[in-house]
């Protein structure tokens, strides 16, 4: 079979020849229709991930996508690697049966962000956001707009965005963002008083935003109000300086999300009903970089158009 193969000591994979999959007990082998790159995907090939150590390569990348089982079942899938070729088995246990209808690009693109915010609210926050107040730090990436219409789905009643880009941030009350702050602003009075009734905070960034914004919730909100503070990235930096009155002078909870806070049977339990809202009609996707699977390594690095997606050429 054809897959993107990640050779030893070399950043991109290649597009070449791989032998084709056998499956193993309990296995299923999954004809890959399409499979995104996502920045977790990369740091997994790397072994730089927190969640992974260092891979043996020659590897095929690749850690979710969508396919067809055997029996002709639209699936999404998720793998450790593997999922960058026209093959790749997966334990029964982790395919997610899909519609007919189901654009496999669109899923595929969109699964990975999605689950990010989902998984955190369903999982890591204990209780429902019905009603609720939820700020989202770092909302004009793809893993941000999504939250934004994942927050309105399970009931928040303000979510206000927060990002750096204001040609986007312009763009996000069509997906349900009630406010926006840009950061590296001045706030006004009005934000100051919104952010000092947020109830729950979905943080894609962490770093010196992170660290500035939180001086601002914890002063703007009285020291009863519960605040939850669900830390899911760090494209802005991997620490921060948290002053210990923090926690004891408001009812304040950090709480991380993410692979090992979250386990497999939270996702297995969960996933069905991501993907039941992805294929709804009612959540938009962002932009999709759909390439031929055979222009993995001209195209590996391409950040710029949208959430990679291959697609193996049968």
């Amino acid at each position: 079979m054809k897959a993107a193969i990640l050779q030893p000591n070399v950043s991109v994979p290649v597009y070449s020849t791989s032998p084709d999959v056998q499956a193993q007990p309990g296995e299923t082998v999954v004809s890959v229709l399409a499979s995104a790159v996502s920045t977790v995907t990369r740091a997994r090939a790397a072994g730089t991930h927190y969640s992974t150590s260092a891979p043996t390569a020659p590897l095929i990348p690749g850690m979710d996508g969508v396919g067809r089982t055997p029996d002709g079942q639209l699936v999404y899938f998720m793998s450790e690697n593997g999922a960058l070729a026209e093959q790749v088995a997966v334990p029964a246990q982790r395919l997610i049966a899909l519609p007919a209808q189901a654009d496999p690009k669109r899923i595929a693109a969109s699964m990975n962000p999605a689950m990010a915010s989902w998984m955190a609210l369903t999982t890591r926050l204990g209780q429902s956001i019905e009603g609720a107040s939820v700020l989202i730090l770092g909302a004009t990436g793809q893993a941000g707009r999504a939250a934004i219409q994942i927050c309105r789905h399970l009931g928040a009643k303000i979510v206000i965005a927060a990002g750096r880009n204001a040609d986007v941030l312009a763009t996000l009350p069509a997906l349900g963002a009630t406010q926006t702050l840009q950061l590296e602003t001045p706030i006004s009075d009005a934000v100051c008083e919104a952010l000092g009734n947020v109830d729950v905070v979905l943080d894609f960034v962490w770093g010196t935003p992170a660290q500035t914004l939180m001086s601002t919730l914890l002063t703007h909100r009285p020291s009863h109000a519960p605040l939850t503070w669900l830390e899911i990235g760090s494209i802005a930096g991997q620490t921060l300086t948290l002053p210990a009155t923090a926690l004891r002078s408001r009812d304040f909870t950090v709480r991380g999300s993410g692979i090992g806070s979250v386990g497999l049977h939270d996702y297995l339990t969960e996933l069905p009903r991501l993907a039941t809202y992805l294929t709804s009609g009612n959540f938009l996707p962002g932009a999709v970089n759909a390439q031929p699977l055979s222009q993995v390594q001209a195209t590996w690095q391409d950040t710029t158009h949208g959430r990679l997606v291959y697609l193996p050429e049968k």
